[in-house]
C-alpha cells in the first residue's frame, strides 16, 4: 500500500487540477460517489436512514456529495451541519446548494436527530486538521459521534485524527475510513487502528 503525507496529497490535487485539468469540483464529486460505493457494499441503503455530520471545507464538500448520492440511492438522509453556513466556499459551496435542492434535510449539529440504528457518515475534518480538536461544536459532534452505536463512515480520515501523525486528540471511531486516491501516513498505526476500523482507497481520478 502506497501512504503519502498530507502535503502530498495536496501537491496531487493541484497537479490534477491545474495539469491535468480535472476541476476540482469533479474530484470532490468523484470523492463524495467512491464513499457511496463502500457504504452501499457493506449495508442496505435503501432502507437505512443516514447522518452526514459535515463541516464547511472540503471534507464537508465530500460530505454533501455523499449525502445527494445515498438520497439519490433511496437513503432518507440528513446533514448535521457542524460550524456555519457562511463560511461554505468554492467547490464546496457549489455541492452544498446540490444537497441543499435535494431531497436532504439540512439541521446544526446540535439539533439534528440522531437514532440508534442510523448510519452516520463522519465528514467534519479532513486532512487539513494539525492540531487536537478546542472546544466547540466540531468538538461536541465528535463526542456525539463516538457516543453512537450505530455504524459509522469516515471520509479520508477519521476526524479529529492528523493525517501524518494519527490520534492527537479527541477522535472519532469509525466502522470504516474511506481514504481518497491513497491511505494517508496517519491512519495506519497500531493505536489508529481502533479509530480507523476497516480501511478502504477510492479511486478518485489522480492519474498514475
Amino acid at each position: 500500500m502506497l501512504l503519502v503525507t498530507a502535503d502530498q496529497m495536496r501537491a496531487l490535487d493541484r497537479a490534477t487540477i491545474a495539469e491535468v485539468g480535472v476541476p476540482g469540483v469533479v474530484l470532490m464529486e468523484s470523492a463524495g460517489r467512491g464513499v457511496v460505493e463502500v457504504i452501499a457494499k457493506s449495508y442496505d441503503v435503501a432502507h437505512a436512514r443516514v447522518v452526514v455530520f459535515a463541516g464547511p471545507g472540503n471534507n464537508g464538500g465530500d460530505g454533501y456529495v455523499v449525502a445527494r448520492h445515498l438520497a439519490n440511492r433511496g437513503a432518507d438522509v440528513i446533514v448535521a451541519l457542524v460550524g456555519e453556513r457562511e463560511k461554505i466556499k468554492g467547490d464546496a459551496k457549489t455541492h452544498f446548494d446540490a444537497c441543499a435542492k435535494s431531497s436532504v434535510r439540512i439541521f446544526e449539529a446540535d439539533k439534528a436527530p440522531l437514532h440508534r440504528n442510523d448510519i452516520v457518515v463522519d465528514a467534519i475534518f479532513g486532512t487539513g486538521l494539525t492540531r487536537a480538536v478546542g472546544a466547540g461544536p466540531a468538538r461536541d459532534a465528535i463526542a456525539r459521534i463516538r457516543a453512537h452505536r450505530g455504524p459509522v463512515v469516515a471520509v479520508d480520515v477519521p476526524s479529529g485524527l492528523d493525517a501524518d501523525k494519527g490520534i492527537i486528540g479527541p477522535c472519532v471511531r469509525a466502522d470504516h475510513t474511506v481514504a481518497f486516491a491513497f491511505a494517508k501516513l496517519g491512519l495506519v498505526g497500531a493505536e489508529e487502528q481502533a479509530v480507523v476500523g476497516t480501511l478502504h482507497v477510492a479511486d478518485i481520478g489522480i492519474p498514475e
